[in-house]
């Protein structure tokens, strides 16, 4: 399992919904849309329905799906038993198994490297406040282009570290997550506008 990375996609061992189960959510996707369009939409889910239930009950993909999930369940227990966890090396497509301890110990040696200066308050909120008021007055996006780039549920960037197998002493390459940040949305968007309508020189 390990050796197929951690971007296999695992054949989990669903348990599907009844036949009326389907049926009725159907009707209840098509509940709003023209009349006219009820039947051939029915038709149409009902089609690609029976294709799925097919494909799920494959004797071959459930199998799979069963020692899949085997598989997870032994890899899980041994993790949990050596307090141990999962992660991706840097620049390579090789799967590194290390404690908790030795990933805390090496992303606290990064953090110490590096100048921080730690705050007595999480300013998560206030920015996002900030952010989304310089959003609603800038005239030139329209309201649903506001709506877009505002966050709703705002988090703090987390870290997370990836293991230089290839290095001495197996440091970690820092990977800052900003999915959820007040300004990423604004910044996809501003990223987008510079593409569009600025020409780069390339010097290479």
């Amino acid at each position: 399992m390990l050796s197929k990375s951690l971007k296999y996609n695992v054949n989990l061992d669903h348990k599907f919904n009844t036949i009326e189960d389907d049926l009725i959510n159907i009707d209840i996707a098509i509940k709003n849309k023209p009349k006219p369009l009820h039947d051939p939409l029915r038709y149409s889910f009902i089609h690609e329905l029976e294709k799925t239930n097919l494909e799920k009950n494959n004797t071959k993909t459930i199998k799979q799906a069963k020692q899949d999930m085997m598989v997870i369940k032994s890899i899980s227990s041994k993790l949990s038993d050596n307090d141990a966890l999962i992660t991706n090396a840097d620049k390579s497509n090789t799967t590194v198994i290390m404690t908790k301890n030795d990933y805390k110990e090496k992303v606290n040696n990064f953090l110490q490297q590096i100048e921080l200066t730690k705050l007595t308050k999480n300013p998560t909120q206030d920015y996002n406040k900030a952010t989304n008021s310089t959003i609603s007055k800038c005239k030139s996006l329209t309201k649903l282009e506001q709506f877009k780039m505002k966050t709703i549920n705002p988090q703090a960037p987390s870290l997370r570290g990836q293991p230089k197998t290839h290095k001495e002493n197996t440091p970690i390459r820092p990977i800052v997550n900003f999915r959820n940040a007040p300004t990423y949305k604004l910044c996809k968007y501003l990223n987008n506008k510079i593409k569009k309508n600025i020409m780069w020189e390339h010097n290479f």
